[in-house]
């Protein structure tokens, strides 16, 4: 008792916990159970479920620098508990949680979603209210791809400036740079109203910049015109890259690699 007083005091909530992390018996003996009994469902006995949460955040904490939520952080790892209990998980299949091409990995983040999001972040999966954002005549365009080096990129105007993006499935917004913003302003297209907070971004080289974003209407792609879109803008910024917040404003898109097209359904 001396002792969990000791790491209460030191450690709060979290004494008992990092107390039993800390006595190598125990953890010897852990392993020893765990080797010998694989076919435990720990997540179903309440005081490891209550552990599992802990060290769940503990582990999104030290993973990332990305700015992380606490209370998101909180549902994403009960929720994960949730879904290890109604699945029955086991201990040997515990190894698949740092897996993202494992089933149960996929299966966490698309019903958890992520501990990341902040109030300002905008829903990035595709509403059926989506369509009132686009104008156009027609409900599907194919918009002219350019192939370079296995890459599609593709022509985007806003205001009076046309350019040419790389279009990146797994980027969240549309990323340009600070001085494409600033022109953007001169014009009068974008103003300080549009400001819709800060943010993080993570790059494919695993890099992470913090962005200013804006809320703009009046982005033209093909024959569409795309209102309600999440621009962000940095000065780490050298290509444009056009993301999900643009695409899935759309029911349907697709790459045609055959024609070099860009089909997009209102």
């Amino acid at each position: 008792m001396k002792q969990i007083k000791t790491y209460q005091k030191k450690y709060k909530e979290k004494g008992l916990y990092q107390l039993m992390e800390d006595d190598t018996l125990l953890q010897r003996q852990l392993k020893e159970c765990t080797a010998s009994g694989s076919n435990i469902l720990l997540t179903s006995i309440p005081g490891y479920r209550q552990n599992f949460v802990t060290k769940c955040m503990d582990n999104l904490k030290g993973s990332t620098t990305k700015p992380l939520n606490d209370t998101l952080a909180a549902l994403f790892c009960s929720c994960a508990a949730d879904v290890l209990e109604k699945r029955k998980i086991t201990l040997e299949k515990f190894d698949d949680l740092s897996d993202p091409s494992s089933f149960l990995y996929n299966e966490i983040a698309h019903k958890c979603g992520s501990p990341f999001l902040v109030p300002s972040d905008f829903a990035k999966e595709w509403r059926s209210s989506d369509s009132a954002d686009i104008k156009g005549m027609n409900r599907i365009d194919s918009v002219p791809v350019i192939p370079i080096m296995g890459m599609h990129k593709i022509k985007i105007s806003i205001g009076k400036e046309t350019r040419i993006w790389l279009i990146d499935s797994g980027a969240s917004d549309l990323l340009v740079s600070d001085d494409f913003v600033k022109l953007l302003k001169q014009q009068g297209v974008v103003s300080e109203m549009n400001f819709a907070g800060e943010g993080s971004y993570s790059l494919a080289d695993d890099r992470q910049i913090s962005c200013k974003r804006y809320k703009i209407d009046s982005v033209r792609i093909g024959h569409f015109v795309v209102n309600n879109v999440i621009l962000s803008a940095s000065k780490n910024v050298k290509e444009f890259l056009m993301g999900k917040s643009l695409l899935n404003k759309f029911s349907q898109w697709m790459i045609d690699n055959k024609n070099n097209l860009l089909i997009l359904k209102k």
